[in-house]
């Protein structure tokens, strides 16, 4: 993963009694985890230099936040989030191979009410056409179906 949710109520709440030091172990340990998609590795003495902090430190929070498993140290909610990401770079992969994303069921129209607030903002009665680009106009439509959805 090259990014990961950061929930910082939740971060705050389980670790408010951490000193700094291991404060920052359990960040670069999660940064660990989610970089390489799996349980930390038992060799912590080598997962304490990957992570630069001293070994009593980087123990200490992966016996705290992480279950010691045959395979790693485990995290819960570390392996749900990448499931999560996994899933969606899985479904994005099937999207692209269809051609990207799925086109919208509802086009752009030029209802009346587009046509009124375009003239008001190129000049009173004059048209909108000669005064707004084609790029403002795809902007400005697609801002009045995103009020209009707000508003229903």
């Amino acid at each position: 993963m090259i990014w990961y949710k950061f929930h910082i109520g939740d971060y705050l709440t389980h670790t408010v009694h951490l000193s700094d030091a291991e404060d920052l172990a359990y960040r670069r340990l999660m940064d660990l985890y989610y970089m390489s998609e799996k349980a930390i590795p038992l060799d912590t003495e080598s997962v304490a230099r990957k992570i630069r902090l001293d070994l009593d430190i980087t123990e200490s929070v992966l016996g705290e936040f992480f279950e010691h498993t045959e395979n790693g140290y485990y995290n819960h909610r570390c392996h749900v989030e990448i499931a999560k990401y996994q899933h969606q770079v899985a479904n994005n992969r099937q999207l692209g191979k269809r051609g990207g994303r799925p086109l919208k069921t509802e086009s752009v129209s030029d209802s009346s009410s587009q046509r009124f607030w375009l003239m008001n903002v190129s000049g009173a009665g004059s048209n909108p056409e000669t005064h707004c680009s084609e790029a403002f106009k795809r902007v400005t439509a697609a801002f009045i179906l995103s009020a209009k959805g707000s508003s229903a």
